[in-house]
């Protein structure tokens, strides 16, 4: 990854530096580093600890009891703090022993933000998966994933590189602003939506297909042989085409209507009055599932 002012934005707390074999090394723009190979040492997640960034949406709690009376963060109720009581308590999730804590809390401050999607989607574990333990084409690109087995219940899963990419000083930027999400944060977020999105289309089908109207996507079949050269085919080489006159919302948004989504919901979530003003059509399908989400909840907790 490049560290450089056009894909990474710094933001006061972060490290400025990295401990490998012993030895500190400064973090320098114009260098290209492959944060999953780096080894974090006990001084690194120290300072980790210490680290609370509003703006990229990282150690951001409302809920969690772990600052102290000026507002930073408290090491010592990090430290007693029952993590995995708090996500039974409020997202009736089982947090499967071995997760390291300071991923928990980012994880458990990003289901904040979008703690009705969660529910919605039934996530209901949260484990942690070692790079040694899986194959090789997930060990370059996994951050966080997830899993089911019934179609209907999810696992989020948190691979091994989670806590070197909060510890790395590298945020997405958000166009026009000076604000943006921690890579990890962002994979969390992603990750979560994904399940969601997975659950809306087949409990929202209709705002799904208005979704993908508005987004400008079809499969291949649907296009007239006439009209292909309007259109553009998804980065992943699947049937999907996007027209060219919608505008992508990143590179990921041309790689699957799928990601497009997520890419979107992120955003409402996240920054959701850049999302406004950049796109509002999308804006207004998200408002619109949020409200058939969060009545949905209400129903099924009247019931």
């Amino acid at each position: 990854m490049l560290l450089s002012n056009n894909n990474v934005l710094l933001k006061a707390g972060y490290p400025n530096s990295y401990i490998d074999e012993g030895d500190i090394v400064p973090l320098t723009f114009g260098e290209t580093y492959e944060f999953g190979k780096i080894v974090p040492s006990e001084e690194v997640f120290t300072v980790l600890r210490l680290l609370e960034v509003d703006s990229a949406k990282l150690f951001f709690s409302k809920t969690l009891d772990i600052y102290d009376e000026d507002g930073f963060l408290s090491e010592e109720k990090i430290k007693n703090l029952d993590i995995a009581k708090e996500f039974k308590q409020h997202f009736d999730i089982e947090v499967i022993e071995g997760v390291p804590k300071f991923a928990l809390i980012d994880v458990f401050a990003v289901f904040e933000i979008i703690k009705n999607l969660v529910l919605f989607s039934r996530i209901k574990r949260v484990r942690f998966v070692n790079h040694f333990d899986i194959d090789k084409t997930l060990k370059r690109v996994a951050i966080t994933g997830i899993h089911t087995e019934d179609g209907k219940d999810f696992e989020f899963i948190i691979y091994q590189p989670y806590h070197n990419y909060m510890i790395a000083p590298v945020v997405r930027h958000v166009a026009g602003t000076d604000y943006g999400l921690s890579l990890s944060s962002l994979s969390t977020a992603k990750t979560a939506i994904k399940a969601f999105y997975r659950r809306s289309a087949i409990v929202f089908q209709e705002q799904i297909i208005k979704f993908l109207n508005v987004a400008g996507w079809k499969r291949r079949e649907a296009i007239k042989d006439e009209e292909i050269e309007e259109y553009v085919r998804s980065s992943s080489g699947s049937s999907w085409y996007y027209r060219k006159d919608v505008p992508r919302m990143s590179v990921l948004s041309a790689y699957s209507p799928e990601e497009d989504f997520v890419e979107t919901t992120t955003y409402y979530y996240m920054h959701r009055f850049y999302l406004k003003e950049a796109f509002p059509e999308r804006f207004k399908i998200c408002t619109e599932l949020d409200e058939l989400v969060s009545n949905s909840l209400w129903f099924i907790s009247a019931c």
